[in-house]
């Protein structure tokens, strides 16, 4: 992975992390992921207007993103309702690179040699390591955050496919402001049918948290798509998971779920795996 792309994902790794912090912490979390996904949308569309349309080649991979996509949003929202941050964003996001790289190995036919396989499994296990302790074997919670990884895989890998044949026939952009549009807009659509008006009702500032995060998702996955276009699958997801060295500290120091010495160590390990990647 070449240096200027490693600081792009790393940079949409702190993006991440920021606008899953603003939505565990909202008061309302459906209300605030329906204000974040239609925030990007909106993103999205203003970005149709340079880019155009797309082929008929891409409709099925943008068909596929847009489901996989409203799933894994609906998956979050109720993982952060159901139990700590600490918990559900170090298990979802730590199983989800071993997952892609499977995913992309499969579908896309990437490989990766076996000294990056080492560096992805300690990546992959310093940021699982990091919700022992917190009810890590609560089944019906872990199953959740485990499904939420397999969603992360997914449509890493629809993504990938999506972005790379947009860019043999136009732009990657074009592919990125139609995924943009698509899910965000499926996701509104689908909370205002479980919730109707009452979306609106949930107050400014969990709306703006919203908003904001929203900005930072549109920023943080539209780096991550750009990565996509240029490196392979799974070495962009286990970059994008030293989110959860961000999200960890901040669930320990200002949410107080603890475990400070513990996130430390598994920080250490991450970097290491992440170190063994690159040299690899």
């Amino acid at each position: 992975m070449e240096p200027a792309i490693f600081l792009m994902v790393l940079a949409a790794a702190g993006l991440h992390a920021t606008w899953n912090i603003l939505l565990k912490t909202a008061a309302d979390g459906e209300a605030a992921m329906a204000a974040l996904t239609f925030t990007y949308a909106l993103g999205g569309v203003a970005m149709i207007f340079h880019v155009g349309f797309p082929g008929a080649e891409l409709w099925p991979l943008l068909a596929l993103s847009m489901a996989l996509h409203v799933a894994y949003n609906l998956a979050l929202v109720r993982a952060y309702r159901e139990g700590d941050f600490s918990r559900a964003y170090p298990v979802s996001r730590g199983a989800a690179p071993l997952l892609a790289a499977v995913a992309a190995m499969i579908f896309l036919g990437e490989t990766m040699n076996a000294l990056q396989w080492c560096g992805m499994t300690l990546a992959a296990g310093g940021v699982l390591s990091l919700s022992l302790g917190r009810g890590l074997f609560d089944l019906r919670k872990t199953a959740t955050a485990l499904l939420i990884a397999v969603f992360i895989a997914a449509y890493s890998a629809a993504d990938a496919a999506g972005i790379r044949l947009a860019a043999k026939s136009s732009t990657p952009l074009l592919y990125v402001a139609w995924a943009f549009a698509l899910d965000g807009f499926a996701y509104c659509a689908a909370a205002w049918l479980r919730r109707g008006p009452a979306l609106l009702m949930a107050g400014r500032k969990t709306l703006a948290r919203g908003v904001v995060g929203g900005a930072l998702a549109f920023a943080a996955y539209g780096l991550a798509l750009l990565a996509y276009a240029q490196a392979p699958v799974g070495l962009v997801a286990a970059v994008r998971e030293t989110s959860i060295i961000i999200g960890a500290f901040y669930g320990a120091l200002v949410l107080r779920e603890g475990f400070v010495l513990r996130r430390t160590i598994a920080a250490a390990a991450t970097a290491a795996g992440l170190g063994i990647l690159l040299a690899g």
